[in-house]
């Protein structure tokens, strides 16, 4: 955890990313206000769009006005950080990361026992495979077996496969040990999670032996039964590696947070992006986001990118902001008190406008015009009927 200093207010706008969205007057005790206007186009000129091989880094617009952000405690020195995984693919192509899930069904059987199945799709969701096992072969070896039969007849092969059950942890990872790829335990599988949802809706209910699930039969550990939404009610302390020396809460266009994953402009960066509905990014609504402000902005994006951040969550009911990271991690990122509180209820309720997709991005210092690392995020909910 970071406890705060300095001033203790955070805005909802950081100049460098919404102009659009004002700050109370100062001396006062108005948390932000959320512009519900157009916002204007925000991003860097098309001029000065990063070409392939530049660094690691994209360009946003001039900050016009510095705005002051909650301060965090300085981190103690870290090892170098890791080398990151690929990140992304362009949309609309088959990406080398690849999301599995192997596990029962609500479908039964004559002998009473569940339908298992093996899914598999790319990260972009353009490719996927589906493939049902008897009850008796669910084993690591059939798996082992089955994904390496699916491997060798894919035309894009894999070089990281990602998987979100924490049940299944032990067989997947005994499976994928013996193939040629990087077994990433990450609930950033959100291709994934929307074929399983789908399935649930349009295909196992027409299948005979089907019974609804109830009581969150199902769920995933990480969801709260009653709710299908990201259980966060455990926290552990953020790494140093992790840590920024301040962060806010800011807002940008959605076509800006989708313009870092555009073809033209993709040179090398940390980041990765979630699957957006063509509807919703036609839209271009405002997003909401966490950005942490760190002069060692490439090192903690860098270790962002190894961690499979998932989502950010401002629990208000624990006072908490938390990085969900991995199969089941909570990182306490920082304190909601006083009026950094009120402003965790508005970060909650934008998210909960654009059904739960977000950002986090990580820079040198507030102002700046350019940002070390990004990730466009959408936190699992509603998902009862995994």
């Amino acid at each position: 955890m970071w406890p705060h200093k300095g001033m203790a207010t955070m805005a909802f706008a950081a100049s460098a990313f919404c102009p659009a969205v004002q700050r109370g007057a100062p001396g006062t005790l108005t948390a932000a206000v959320i512009s519900t206007g157009r916002p204007p186009a925000v991003g860097w000129p098309r001029s000065n769009a990063p070409q392939p091989g530049a660094p690691r880094r994209r360009r946003f617009l001039p900050s016009r006005q510095p705005s002051p952000s909650a301060q965090l405690s300085e981190p103690s020195p870290t090892a170098p950080p890791p080398t990151p995984a690929e990140a992304y693919s362009p949309a609309g192509t088959v990406s080398p990361i690849w999301e599995l899930d192997f596990y029962s069904r609500p479908v039964y059987g004559s002998d009473g026992k569940k339908r298992w199945e093996l899914l598999i799709t790319d990260k972009n969701g353009v490719w996927s495979h589906v493939e049902v096992f008897a009850n008796a072969d669910v084993n690591s070896a059939n798996l082992r077996s089955r994904v390496a039969a699916v491997i060798a007849d894919a035309e894009e092969k894999p070089t990281t496969i990602r998987f979100f059950r924490a049940a299944m942890f032990n067989m997947i990872s005994i499976a994928l040990s013996g193939l040629d790829v990087v077994a990433a335990p990450s609930r950033r599988t959100y291709a994934l999670f929307d074929m399983v949802a789908d399935r649930q809706a349009n295909v196992y209910p027409s299948l005979e032996g089907y019974r609804a699930p109830s009581g969150g039969e199902g769920l995933p550990g990480f969801l709260r039964a009653s709710a299908g939404v990201m259980d966060v009610s455990t926290t552990t302390p953020m790494p140093d590696a992790l840590r920024g020396e301040s962060f806010a809460f800011v807002q940008l266009p959605m076509s800006t947070a989708l313009g870092f994953f555009e073809a033209d402009a993709t040179g090398e960066f940390f980041g990765d992006a979630c699957r957006v509905d063509p509807a919703m990014a036609d839209a271009d609504p405002l997003l909401t986001g966490l950005c942490v402000y760190s002069k060692r902005a490439k090192g903690v994006a860098a270790w962002m990118s190894g961690a499979e951040v998932v989502a950010v969550k401002a629990d208000v009911a624990t006072k908490e902001v938390v990085l969900l990271c991995g199969l089941s991690t909570s990182y306490l990122f920082a304190r909601l008190v006083g009026r950094i509180r009120e402003e965790g209820k508005a970060f909650e309720k934008a998210k909960e406008a654009s059904g739960g997709i977000h950002f986090l991005a990580v820079m040198v210092e507030e102002g700046s015009d350019e940002v070390e690392g990004f990730w466009l995020l959408r936190e699992p909910r509603g998902l009862d009927s995994l």
